[in-house]
């Protein structure tokens, strides 16, 4: 199961929960989290092998990436909601 479809499930109604859209939605935000995760642990290791440079730039990177990560998470699911209706509207 995706690691988000925990929380989505408390936003949404019953209905929803089995369809395509939601479970794709969820998927994708899953995969971006993991990605997220992955790029942190990668500038973390990388910062650990170069002790010379700040620890800022270890913290900064990590914070940009979690940001970019929640923008996409907030904005995600309004974006694939619309394409799904634009593309169910052009095969109609």
């Amino acid at each position: 199961n995706p690691l988000t479809l925990q929380y989505a499930r408390e936003q949404v109604g019953d209905a929803v929960w089995k369809s395509r859209l939601f479970l794709v939605t969820n998927y994708g935000l899953t995969a971006l989290w993991m990605i997220c995760f992955a790029v942190m642990a990668a500038a973390d290791g990388f910062l650990d092998k170069h002790k010379n440079l700040p620890v800022s730039i270890d913290a900064a990177w990590s914070l940009i990436v979690v940001l970019v990560a929640l923008a996409v998470t907030a904005r995600y699911p309004i974006w694939l909601k619309g394409h799904a209706a634009r593309f169910t509207a052009k095969s109609a």
